[in-house]
């Protein structure tokens, strides 16, 4: 560490900003290595349940790039009305084309937990990539890199529990929807509204935890 630049008679805080960066990471590859062994144990559970399921697993991981991407691209697109607009509009377009492709796996008969494995582990793959991403930007120098670093100092890290459940409860509900749709196919008009109001909490939660990875 360099040398402290207060006046050694004026109460402060030194802050270890090596440390908390080196926590930072730590924290979020932690968290991208428990997304994919919960991804794999359910692909696991999946296979042991229908040995010849494991397209459904990739049908779904389409389903959730395909639901991921057009909520994106709805947040991109409706920023210029605000931020809380966009956000609600993200929310509302990624819920909608979720149940979408719950239906689209419900109607080819894809077992529910192949669903789930299969939205689990791609979230797993992409938060590995974020984890990726955020290392390199900790490292990175200039004004991106000492803001990231300056996130990781000051901001109030999420609790893993939490994070665990913003990844696990999507894969989850989007497994029972698959099985819900496939037994009643009316019950769209109980999910679909139900969808949303996930996300939108969903949303909200990571959100506030964008910068505390």
């Amino acid at each position: 560490m360099s040398a402290c630049a207060h006046d050694e008679s004026t109460p402060h805080h030194h802050v270890d900003v090596a440390a908390s960066v080196a926590a930072s990471t730590r924290r979020s590859f932690t968290f991208a290595a428990l997304a994919l062994g919960t991804a794999a144990a359910l692909l696991l559970a999946a296979a042991l349940l229908d040995p010849r399921g494991w397209v459904g697993a990739l049908a779904a991981a389409a389903g959730w790039a395909v639901a991921t991407a057009a909520a994106s691209v709805t947040l991109v697109v409706a920023a210029r009305h605000g931020t809380g607009r966009a956000l609600v509009a993200s929310a509302v377009v990624g819920a909608l084309a979720t149940v979408a492709a719950a239906w689209w796996l419900a109607a080819g008969g894809i077992h529910p937990v192949w669903a789930t494995a299969g939205w689990a582990g791609a979230a797993g793959l992409t938060q590995l990539g974020q984890s990726v991403a955020w290392d390199r930007t900790l490292r990175a120098p200039g004004p991106a890199g000492e803001y990231a670093r300056d996130q990781a100092v000051h901001a109030a890290p999420e609790r893993l529990p939490e994070r665990l459940a913003r990844w696990v409860v999507p894969a989850v509900a989007f497994g029972t929807w698959v099985w819900a749709l496939g037994a009643l196919p009316v019950a769209v008009v109980v999910i679909a509204p139900g969808a949303v109001l996930l996300q939108l909490v969903l949303a909200r939660r990571g959100l506030s935890a964008a910068r505390t990875r």
